[in-house]
């Protein structure tokens, strides 16, 4: 086994999801970061024997965004890394968006150790960043570069080749602003449209239905308007995921299935997927546009023209003959993603789904249940159950002769322990009191109260306590 050894890290979180990356992440979830840090250490931890007496010579935090954690969780990773072996780095890189890098955080990860950022610029045209699905602007690229590099960091600078329109003219303009940006190295990568992202999934999908019809397909991938809103266009992602439970349900192979879907927006956004789906492909204008070129003759016909050329006016004829040409493509498919659509409408309301809410005690989390129950309530669906987690744990005291015992044993030894239990005596009351309010919420639910733990749940015996916990009262349904 050699002396030497080279470490990468993953952080899977990401701002938002570009359209043609297929690597592990998870959008919308910085709130775990502190969760993911923690998992990181007790990885590490696990290894230690195994790689004792092996210096660390290379570290590489990759993602998703590294740049997401701030400098003090960056160094917790280093920490970590360093209990497996004696950390003797040559080149510690870490990855980074251009709009995430600022003076604070290039000097923070600096004064870590970190020697080298993997900036990932993609492209410096904007149309080229717009269909790559990036937050950033040239400008920031730019701007990021130059404050890494005053830093003292040695810079490299991703770019994707090959996106839609950026031909050989395109690739040589943005090659001349890496030159221009004297980093230290390039990586250049061809543009894919990986199996499985989102958008491709679903055309191919769609397209399969259709006996010789891989032209069609063809023709969505390669449509410009496509590559353009694939992967931001609201709710496609969304759609993967109730098509994928269409699937999985309609196989008959699962006696269950779990569909878990933190945070609430998340939660929504699944549950209206199909009814999005469904409206558009009903919508007046989506008809309106795929009639337009199928040479109909009469007043359907020169309406849909008079609108494109309304709509040419506002935002270029270039970019509406491009979603025309999208929308088109799409035709023959209509059916079977509507059918689908309801067929998952259908399974979200039939008697054997149930829905299970788990919430926290806090105000701020139970209002956001609250809402949750009033917009499944909504749309004719019923919470089976709400799972209430990290409850205080009760004293056996009420709150009244909790602050008795207090006034009691004022400026006594036991004055300390006293206010703990009438603290702890009132935030449990206060608690319960929140608790009881979201229960009206969802009077025919059976909810269940899962007390805070003294150490967190990582591994299979811990399950089997929160299952144990879960199933401990038997409860009955509130009402």
């Amino acid at each position: 086994m050699s002396a030497s050894l080279g470490v990468y890290v993953h952080v899977p979180f990401c701002a938002r999801a570009c359209p043609y990356c297929d690597f592990d992440f998870e959008v919308g979830r910085r709130g775990d970061l502190p969760a993911y840090l923690e998992g990181v250490e007790r990885e590490l931890a696990h290894r230690r024997t195994d790689l004792a007496g092996r210096n660390v010579t290379t570290l590489y935090i990759g993602g998703g965004t590294p740049s997401l954690l701030t400098p003090s969780q960056v160094g917790r990773i280093r920490d970590a890394v360093g209990q497996t072996g004696q950390l003797a780095l040559e080149e510690w890189t870490v990855e980074a968006n251009p709009e995430h890098v600022d003076r604070a955080w290039a000097e923070g990860i600096r004064s870590l150790g970190v020697d080298r950022v993997s900036l990932g610029t993609q492209s410096f045209a904007a149309t080229g960043l717009t269909t790559l699905g990036r937050a950033h602007d040239a400008a920031q690229a730019r701007q990021a570069a130059r404050i890494l590099k005053d830093e003292g960091l040695r810079v490299s600078v991703d770019l994707i080749v090959g996106w839609p329109g950026q031909g050989g003219a395109g690739l040589e303009r943005e090659l001349e602003e890496v030159v221009r940006l004297e980093v230290e190295h390039i990586s250049v990568y061809a543009l894919t449209i990986e199996d499985g992202t989102p958008w491709t999934t679903l055309v191919r999908r769609g397209v399969r239905a259709m006996p010789d019809d891989d032209a069609q397909a063809d023709r969505i991938l390669g449509n410009r308007f496509y590559k353009n809103v694939s992967g931001t266009l609201s709710g496609t992602q969304d759609y993967m995921a109730v098509e994928k439970l269409s699937e999985l349900s309609s196989s008959g192979e699962w006696d269950l299935i779990v569909v878990d879907t933190p945070p609430t927006r998340d939660a929504l956004a699944f549950l209206e997927a199909p009814k999005l789906l469904t409206r558009l492909l009903d919508n007046p204008i989506y008809k309106v546009v795929t009639a337009s070129n199928k040479g109909l003759i009469g007043v359907a016909n020169r309406a849909a023209q008079g609108v494109l050329r309304q709509l040419a006016r506002v935002v270029g004829a270039a970019v509406v003959d491009e979603a025309v040409a999208f929308f088109q493509a799409f035709q023959g498919m209509e059916d079977g993603f509507r059918d689908r659509a309801q067929s998952t409408l259908d399974l979200l309301g039939d008697d054997r789904t149930s829905f299970v809410l788990v919430a926290s005690p806090r105000s701020d989390t139970l209002d956001e249940a609250r809402y949750f129950l009033d917009r499944i309530r909504a749309a004719d669906l019923d919470a089976s159950g709400v799972v209430v987690n990290r409850m205080l744990p009760a004293t056996g005291v009420g709150t009244e002769r909790a602050a008795m015992i207090k006034a009691g044993l004022a400026g006594s030894p036991g004055a300390g322990a006293a206010t703990a239990l009438a603290d702890l005596a009132a935030a449990a009351a206060d608690d319960e009191a929140r608790v009881a309010d979201l229960s009206q919420s969802a009077p025919d639910a059976v909810l269940v109260r899962v007390p805070m733990l003294d150490d967190d749940v990582h591994d299979l015996d811990g399950l089997r306590r929160i299952a144990d916990l879960l199933t401990a009262d038997a409860p009955s349904a509130t009402g």
